[in-house]
């Protein structure tokens, strides 16, 4: 009887274990969606075994965009292997603005310059890849113009020392005459004679008593000028002194003993302006030329390995070309076609304050300056200084 009864307990429980088995295999069906992180809602959260809770993370489709490998320079053509594919989430790719297919980027030129890592957007990159690399160095709204640099001494180009991308002060210099307003003509004007005759009784030959001798107003005779070969407007005034005659304190007639002698001023004209290029602009693109000079520097001295190198004079920019405002631009044709002289002041990198300055001229200089009129003294230096020829040949230095 008691065997009877155990077999009996140990099929109950048998029983019971089955039913548990069974009840959690339901309950798993019918909540896996909650306990498995890959079939719950996404940003919902589970709570696992051991009591920890996680959020899952939500599954979605990508797309493929193209970033930048590297920095692009303003202008620079984009190549194959300046792009790298990445997957970028779809639900957030807005439809348009990225760069998904390599072909829309490739051998186009990129507007500004560009940072790795970068997505590229068309925004960032030109329509096409036609146009001179020198527009996309331009920022919008400006203009590049090419001014001379007017000498070979370097004065102008401070010592050539300026540099594409350097930020320069154009100083304009100018020489004003005084003219004749109605002729537009340099003053003084020129005597022109005029003979105006006029009949007068005396004196009177004596063979023909009863006949009129003509009389003429004859200018004095004046100093040439050597540019028109025609002579100088004097002026009478006082002489204080005695003339060649012996005469003291008589009238005397002034004559000018040179032309007018101009009157030089100088100002800032433009402040801030960009240097776009120092010297011609090369007419093949920048890239190519410098892969042919490489390539034939290479084969001449794999041809040549015992031969000396030939160190070429490198020529001196005359010109240069700045980018400024469309104004400035104007003022700039104007002030070339007046023959004003113009030179560069280059400004420190990261400086673009604006400093208002004065005009300079002789008189500014003597009283800014405190600089006195020298007076006439009865004794001098020897030898005599009559010009300042040190300024026209410049002193070589040679670089230790």
């Amino acid at each position: 009887m008691a065997t009877g009864k155990k077999k009996k307990g140990g099929r109950t429980l048998i029983l019971l274990a089955l039913v548990l088995i069974l009840g959690l295999v339901a309950v798993f069906v019918l909540f896996r969606d909650r306990i498995l992180p890959g079939n719950n809602a996404p940003g919902e959260d589970v709570i696992a075994e051991n009591g920890d809770t996680f959020e899952v993370t939500p599954v979605t489709t990508t797309a493929d965009i193209y970033v930048l490998q590297q920095p692009l320079a303003r202008g620079q053509v984009i190549e194959e292997g300046h792009l790298l594919k990445v997957a970028y989430p779809r639900e957030r790719l807005i439809e348009g603005l990225f760069i998904t297919n390599p072909a829309d980027a490739i051998g186009k030129r990129a507007m500004f310059e560009l940072e790795a890592g970068m997505p590229l957007t068309f925004a960032m990159i030109s329509e096409s890849a036609e146009g001179s690399y020198a527009s996309f160095q331009i920022p919008k709204g400006y203009v590049a113009v090419t001014i001379p640099l007017g000498d070979d001494t370097g004065i102008a180009s401070v010592a050539y020392t300026v540099r594409p991308g350097d930020h320069v002060n154009v100083i304009s210099s100018l020489l004003f005459v005084d003219l004749d307003q109605e002729w537009q003509t340099i003053l003084p004007n020129v005597v022109a004679p005029v003979y105006a005759p006029a009949l007068s009784f005396a004196p009177v030959d004596p063979a023909n008593p009863d006949a009129a001798v003509p009389a003429y107003n004859v200018p004095i005779t004046a100093q040439v000028s050597p540019a028109s070969g025609l002579p100088y407007l004097g002026r009478t005034e006082l002489w204080m002194g005695i003339d060649p005659t012996g005469t003291a304190n008589t009238t005397a007639y002034y004559i000018p003993s040179e032309e007018q002698r101009p009157r030089l001023v100088s100002q800032t004209l433009i402040q801030d302006a960009i240097v776009l290029w120092v010297g011609e602009y090369p007419l093949s693109d920048e890239k190519a030329q410098l892969n042919i000079d490489q390539e034939a520097a290479e084969f001449t001295q794999a041809g040549t390995e015992e031969a000396e190198p030939v160190v070429e004079e490198e020529a001196k920019p005359m010109v240069i070309t700045l980018v400024v405002s469309p104004q400035d631009a104007v003022t700039l044709n104007y002030m070339i076609l007046s023959k004003a002289n113009l030179s560069l002041a280059l400004r420190s990198a990261g400086d673009d304050q604006r400093i208002n300055t004065e005009s300079v001229t002789l008189q500014f200089i003597m009283q800014q300056y405190n600089i006195p009129l020298p007076s006439p003294l009865a004794y001098g230096t020897q030898p005599g200084v009559f010009d300042l020829s040190t300024y026209e040949e410049l002193p070589t230095y040679v670089a230790p």
